[in-house]
Order: C-alpha cells, then structure tokens, then sequence
C-alpha cells in the first residue's frame, strides 16, 4: 500500500506514513485481512516476528534461513522484511544529519 498524500510505500499495518505523517486510511482494513489469513496468528505476533527478522537482517545475521518457516506461516515476504530494513537505514541516515535536541 502506498500513501495517498506522498506516495511512500507503506507496510499493511502502518497506520500512518512514517515519511510524511498522513493517516493511512486503508491500514486498518488491511489489518483486519492479514488476522482473517489461514496460518496468521494476528498481528501482535505478526509485529514480533517481523520485529525479529529485521533486527536480524540490519544485524547481519542469516536472517534469511533461520526465519524462513516462522515468516512463511505469517505470510510475511522477504520483500517486506527488506522495504523495512531500508526504511529503518533511511531514518536512521536522516535523523544523522537532522538531529533532535532535546
């Protein structure tokens, strides 16, 4: 799903965009598909495991082979665990070079 106001791809259970701040109208329909998937265990353990793999993945770690038969069973894709590690690089680049003061 892409975000109706800047057109950033989006992960199904974002319920706002991360790059613009806009409400994403569709992401709790999208939710509500993902818990009704045959094999899902809902979107608590969906989030962790998703969790799990990416910290993995931006670790270095084999994140590919260990995770493959859990991230199956949810219905979570490489794709997706990938669109979030660079999602994470571009924030963590950004807020780099725009730092928050506190």
């Amino acid at each position: 799903m892409n975000c109706i106001n800047c057109k950033n791809i989006l992960a199904r259970d974002w319920l706002f965009c991360p790059f613009c701040g806009h409400n994403a109208p569709t992401a709790q329909s999208s939710v509500a598909v993902a818990d009704k998937r045959s094999g899902s265990y809902g979107t608590g353990v969906r989030s962790q495991i998703m969790e799990l793999a990416v910290k993995q993945a931006m670790n270095g770690g084999a994140w590919r082979e260990s995770c493959a038969g859990i991230l199956a069973s949810n219905q979570i894709t490489i794709e997706e665990v990938e669109l979030e590690v660079r999602r994470r690089q571009s924030l963590g680049e950004f807020f780099s070079q725009h730092p928050i003061a506190f």
